[in-house]
């Protein structure tokens, strides 16, 4: 029967782990039906002989990855509908490794939705006085550069519209490691000829924190290591085309489409497909790869130079929606599923085995995982990668370690799916390895003694800290009623949607009058060509349309808080505070 169990049979997982596992279990098997309502907490505690708290922390994750669903006065109620484009059987053996299942170090976002500013508990008693660590390009990704007018004496008391570089304890971790390496390592391992895809024993690390942190059981050589995660984006649209057969370019940029390297400013707003050629230059024989709306600008000028059609689909409180990918004709689908950018929303584990059934619906197609910030969920336990439920082996899975080392150091890498493995090593390896081999061998030795994991759970705290003294600061000025946090938890960086008669171009401009920097939700949204207003003033009215996935109107302002300090906090707060009053006097 559903929700019963013997706790006795738990082995050496702790009472929680082992009640949400299970519990996880009849649900995804179908012995829970879509809808049944779950036991009360106090009635599951009795009967299990777990206390209250035990109960609480199993329903959080299950509410947490999509399992199921709270409503008020009601209680909780299975939200995994039967996955209607995976076999049954499919998704009873596409289990997550225990591995995962028992690390309790890293944390995962709560649920999505709005509420006035507060701060999740979180009284760790750690110092708030550790240094950010350097970010930037790939780790931002929308944001790569600060705008231009940004310098030391610009006056500012916070920028939240990029990750800003805070030089600290990534830095001197680094500095450290690279020391020890040239003091320990021998020649012949710091400066013989690598491999194409990277270094054997860097790929060997990364294999092994994948297997704890991630849950995923990943051969080695199907790891590729490359200088930044815009690279093997390249790299993944040259496999993907060559292994289609596709006859819609050569893989090689196309002379329209701008530089890979271009960086966009911080305020980007990219009307749609302005960077990309239109469908009518483009051969019929062209493969469409679909990104998320809202999402990262610049991966659709990067599909677009290695020849492929572009469609923007939009992005709802599950993830990437389905109608809108099976409307696009993609053969290709580039998402974000455990910390989107930038609405921070994670996919629900409903969605993910439609994306998987999506797969499933044809020979030649591919998902394309960017596991973007995974490492700095602030809250729960870590939702299972895509690539570590695929039965079909048509998931690459990309992760970067820019967020946590800093993206001046260019270190990214990807694991293929078997087929593009084996094409990779037909089709480019003869390509050199993009990244230092020093640099490789002293972020293997950081893997392989601990000392990376230590410094991200640090990193970690250090910035829930600072988070935390941001909201309560907000919250606790007269404007506090009038802002809502939208996914707080689940990464460097949460959604701020602001009660207010005007429009996100007002509260920006009131906002930099009194210190401080806002990046518009609206400067990350394509806009369909049938919702496009006239030419002439479609770059200037794009933050006047509707946001794609949100239920209402309210501004919303996507708040990268990777750079903030603690002596800053409070101040940008009331700063913030202050300019969302005087948008608010207008009322009166």
């Amino acid at each position: 029967m559903a929700f019963e169990y013997d706790m006795a049979g738990r082995g050496d997982s702790s009472r929680y782990e082992y009640l949400y596992r299970c519990m996880r279990a009849d649900i995804e098997s179908g012995e829970a039906a879509p809808g049944q309502r779950l036991p009360s907490k106090r009635v599951l505690a009795k009967r299990e002989g777990v206390s209250l708290v035990t109960v609480e922390k199993a329903y959080a994750q299950l509410e947490a990855e999509g399992y199921v669903q709270a409503r008020e006065r009601s209680g909780y109620f299975v939200a995994l509908r039967q996955p209607v484009r995976v076999p049954a059987a499919d998704v009873r053996t596409a289990r997550i490794s225990r591995r995962q299942e028992q690390d309790d170090a890293v944390p995962v976002p709560s649920g999505a939705s709005a509420a006035p500013v507060s701060t999740a508990a979180s009284a760790t008693g750690a110092s708030a006085t550790g240094a950010s660590a350097a970010v930037g390009e790939d780790s931002a990704r929308p944001s790569a550069q600060p705008p231009q007018e940004f310098h030391s004496g610009s006056g500012l008391i916070a920028d939240f519209s990029w990750p800003a570089y805070n030089p600290g304890v990534a830095a001197t971790l680094w500095s450290k490691a690279l020391r020890d390496t040239l003091a320990h390592e021998g020649d012949r391992e710091l400066y013989a000829p690598q491999p194409s895809r990277g270094s054997l024993r860097l790929r060997r690390a990364i294999a092994a924190h994948l297997a704890s942190f991630r849950g995923m059981d990943v051969d080695p050589g199907r790891i590729v290591i490359g200088a930044g995660a815009q690279m093997l984006y390249g790299m993944v649209a040259q496999l993907i085309l060559h292994a289609t057969g596709a006859g819609a370019g050569t893989g090689m940029p196309d002379a329209h489409a701008p530089a890979l390297g271009a960086r966009l400013p911080s305020s980007v707003r990219l009307p749609a497909d302005a960077s990309q050629p239109s469908d009518a230059s483009l051969p019929s024989d062209t493969p469409v790869v679909a990104v998320e709306n809202p999402g990262y600008p610049r991966l659709a000028s990067i599909y677009s130079a290695y020849g492929f059609r572009i469609r923007h689909v939009p992005v709802d409180a599950e993830g990437i929606d389905m109608d809108g990918l099976d409307a696009s004709g993609a053969s290709v689908v580039h998402i974000m599923p455990s910390h989107q950018f930038p609405t921070g929303r994670v996919t629900s584990v409903t969605r993910r085995y439609e994306l998987l059934g999506w797969l499933a619906g044809g020979a030649e197609r591919y998902l394309v995982e960017d596991d973007y910030d995974n490492e700095f969920r602030l809250a729960g336990r870590p939702v299972p990668s895509l690539a570590s439920i695929d039965v079909l082996g048509r998931v690459v899975y990309i992760g970067t370690f820019s967020k946590s080392l800093g993206s001046a150091l260019r270190l990214a890498y990807m694991v293929l799916p078997p087929v593009l493995s084996r094409r990779y090593d037909d089709d480019l390896g003869f390509y050199s390895n993009t990244v230092s081999v020093v640099d490789q061998i002293c972020l293997s030795r950081l893997l392989e003694s601990g000392d990376y994991e230590r410094h991200v759970n640090r990193f970690r705290t250090q910035r829930r800290t600072v988070r935390d003294l941001f909201l309560d600061a907000l919250a606790d000025t007269p404007a506090g009623g009038m802002c809502h946090v939208e996914e707080a938890d689940s990464g460097l960086h949460f959604v701020l949607a602001v009660d207010a008669p005007c429009g996100e171009g007002r509260i920006v401009r009131l906002a930099l009058r009194h210190g401080v920097r806002l990046a518009p939700m609206s400067g990350y949204v394509q806009a369909s060509s049938a919702a496009r207003p006239p030419a002439d003033r479609r770059a200037a009215r794009i933050e006047d349309m509707p946001l794609p996935g949100y239920g209402d109107s309210r501004p919303r302002f996507v708040m990268q808080y990777d750079g903030l300090t603690p002596q800053a906090a409070p101040q940008a707060a009331r700063a913030l505070a202050a300019a969302v009053l005087e948008a608010n006097a207008a009322r009166a």
